[in-house]
């Protein structure tokens, strides 16, 4: 009986290994070697084409060999990846974002009921304040694991996002600043130093330095606002 077993295993390894010899026959048939550049580039006669001294996609159209690069003692080109492998490799990608966030309801939620909730069907006697931050918090969600921050019913969100707009335009403001503005800023602000301070070093008064940093804020305050208008 064992020994049936045994040869029955032994056909069907055979049969496998054939198969597979087979197949890697026919697909070293299809491979072909061509030069490029004074380099070899070993292409699938099947799905691509050779045009110009280059190989090209047979369906999108576009160049799959990369640039020459030095590889020990030889020169070697890098196989670029066209539009119908990027596509591939994106609809591959959105499939496990999908199975994974599949896996993630199944393990978070208990009935089949919460697993098909979305912000269009929720429970109407959910608290509408919880709805408005999720929605907020999945809009930015991105920028929200960049900086580490969890969803709370106590973090304004949108508030969050309104602040580091408004840190990313002081920036900005403060390149258009001329040197002696910055330097004075940073004077204030950053070495925290004294007005009296800083005017003796600049032989006025602290009264004149007084004038000359309001005028420097009200000029960053424009800006600021400016820009955040046109962003809303």
């Amino acid at each position: 009986m064992r020994e049936i077993q045994y040869c029955k295993l032994f056909t069907a390894r055979g049969r496998f290994l054939r198969k597979k010899k087979t197949m890697n026959n026919k697909d070293n048939q299809n491979m072909i070697t061509t030069k490029i550049e004074g380099t070899d580039f070993t292409y699938d006669k099947d799905t691509h084409y050779e045009r110009d001294g280059h190989i090209y996609c047979k369906t999108c159209n576009e160049r799959i060999d990369g640039k020459a690069i030095p590889m020990l003692n030889k020169s070697m080109i890098i196989r670029t990846a066209c539009k119908c492998v990027r596509d591939r490799q994106e609809q591959e990608k959105q499939r496990e974002k999908l199975l994974k966030q599949d896996r993630l309801r199944q393990n978070c939620f208990i009935s089949k009921n919460q697993i098909a909730y979305t912000f269009e069907n929720a429970d109407e006697n959910t608290d509408k304040d919880i709805i408005k931050k999720a929605r907020n918090y999945v809009k930015h969600f991105d920028e929200m694991r960049k900086d580490n921050v969890g969803i709370d019913e106590r973090i304004d969100l949108e508030k969050i996002v309104e602040v580091k707009m408004q840190i990313e335009e002081l920036y900005k403001a403060l390149a258009t600043l001329t040197k002696e503005e910055r330097e004075l800023i940073e004077a204030i602000f950053y070495k925290e130093k004294s007005l009296r301070s800083i005017g003796r070093k600049e032989k006025v008064s602290h009264q004149v330095i007084i004038k000359r940093r309001d005028r420097i804020l009200e000029k960053l305050r424009r800006c600021c606002c400016k820009t955040i208008k046109k962003s809303f």
